[in-house]
């Protein structure tokens, strides 16, 4: 039985959605350099002598509405991701996401930047994936595909639908502390995805 650690396939996933986007890497420079600022904050929530190494993410994208429209755009956030040195877990902290990237047909990329510090939020555990999931995972670039065209809810019974259903359902459940957070935004997606807790 084939299985891979969570974490690896997160940064494997988060880094294949940045790289193989035109879009995301033309605006990569910017966040680096944001990054650069809001990781000097990182100091202001590490207790004495604590060692942390952190570094950012880009998230998977999402709809930016629900039920999809004609002109809908892909939104990704950026997330700071931490991990104690001195005391390897595994697990690793999520802080708050700090960056909202709107991608959209015909219109330019836009970037809003939503702290001015990092602010850790709990940590998230981890665990090996199995084949079957891995494959869901490697359905990432189908399911943007479909997010990126659909201008009305998918029929509930298509192949497209369980797809997106699949990777989400299953990324919110490998990345729980991040998808409480995003929750709020969008709401009306989530509901429609109907994961189980």
């Amino acid at each position: 039985m084939k299985i891979i650690s969570a974490s690896i396939i997160a940064a494997i996933l988060m880094a294949a959605l940045t790289t193989g986007d035109q879009e995301l890497d033309k605006l990569k420079p910017v966040l680096d350099q944001k990054w650069k600022e809001l990781a000097k904050t990182i100091s202001s929530f590490l207790p004495p002598n604590r060692t942390e190494s952190w570094d950012y993410r880009i998230t998977v994208p999402f709809p930016e509405s629900w039920p999809p429209k004609a002109g809908n755009g892909l939104v990704y956030y950026a997330v700071p991701y931490g991990l104690n040195i001195r005391n390897l877990a595994d697990a690793e902290y999520v802080g708050a996401p700090w960056a909202r990237i709107m991608i959209s047909p015909g219109r330019s990329s836009q970037i809003k930047y939503l702290t001015t510090k990092i602010l850790r939020l709990d940590r998230q555990g981890v665990r090996p994936l199995f084949a079957k999931e891995i494959e869901i995972f490697d359905s990432r670039e189908a399911v943007k595909a479909s997010l990126s065209k659909l201008t009305a809810l998918p029929d509930p019974s298509s192949l497209e639908t369980k797809r997106i259903r699949d990777f989400y359902c299953l990324w919110m459940s490998t990345n729980g502390v991040l998808a409480g957070q995003l929750t709020k935004d969008h709401k009306s997606f989530f509901d429609w995805l109907g994961c189980q807790k």
